[in-house]
């Protein structure tokens, strides 16, 4: 079964041929992450087109550092909305399931402090927490799930 993508914003892997045993190895989460400023933080939509701000750009380059970071990790389309950012996480659960549920705080914990460190110097800020405290995470666990998270994205 092929997945249709209708607004691929970015994509690191493939979701191509996916089947029953890719969801069986891996954990495919959808998360989404709010900025504290609800002032078009990231930036804003014109003619139906998102324009980024350099808050957008610098987040950006944060989250795409990921796999580096955490080798377990692949990401996905990902996308921003004027204060909040959201984005498809694969983790590989082939070593331990129990590793791979404490991953993804992690990288959570991780993705928003560098992105608060970088953040604030930009602003020429020290120590102001920049993300609200919680996150939303949702399991997706077919194809039909990913497809419609595809659609939000």
């Amino acid at each position: 079964m092929q997945l249709e993508y209708k607004k691929n914003k970015s994509i690191f892997f493939s979701f191509k041929k996916l089947s029953t045993v890719f969801f069986e190895n891996y954990t495919v989460s959808y998360i989404s992450l709010k900025a504290k400023e609800k002032n078009n933080y990231f930036g804003s939509f014109k003619d139906n087109k998102f324009n980024p701000k350099l808050e957008a750009k610098i987040t950006e380059k944060i989250w795409k550092e990921i796999p580096s970071n955490f080798i377990e990790a692949k990401l996905g389309n990902y996308s921003f909305t004027e204060n909040s950012f959201s984005a498809i996480v694969t983790i590989d659960c082939r070593v331990s399931e129990e590793a791979t549920k404490k991953l993804m705080p992690k990288i959570i914990a991780s993705f928003k402090a560098r992105s608060t460190i970088l953040l604030n110097q930009l602003h020429g800020k020290h120590g102001r927490v920049f993300w609200e405290n919680c996150y939303k995470e949702e399991a997706i666990s077919d194809l039909k799930q990913l497809n419609e998270v595809l659609k939000r994205l």
